[in-house]
């Protein structure tokens, strides 16, 4: 719980100070709470906004790490098909950026 709470403040934090990066970080450590919470549908909607964020910002390091955490949890959920297509996503956006394929 204080995790979460320490990343929403930080959440709050970056959308009041215009700070895109530090709100896509934010999602994402609050969608890896989530998901050791074992509340994958909260998990899955934070990673969704990392993803949209880090595409927004060109981050393509933040996108792979998306990606690859929107394939765990989406495979926790039983969406095999579509946890696959973000782990190849993940391996694609990692090999263009020079870094081994494994998980984010």
């Amino acid at each position: 719980a204080a995790a979460r709470e320490m990343y929403e403040k930080r959440l709050e934090i970056a959308k009041k100070t215009g700070d895109l990066q530090g709100e896509g970080k934010s999602y994402c450590n609050l969608g890896c709470v989530y998901f050791t919470l074992g509340e994958m549908d909260k998990a899955k909607e934070m990673h969704e906004q990392h993803l949209a964020i880090s595409k927004k910002t060109g981050d393509a390091a933040g996108e792979g790490k998306a990606c690859g955490n929107l394939a765990t949890v989406l495979y926790a959920l039983g969406d095999v098909d579509k946890a696959r297509e973000m782990r190849n996503t993940y391996q694609t956006l990692a090999k263009g950026a020079g870094k081994p394929a494994q998980p984010a």
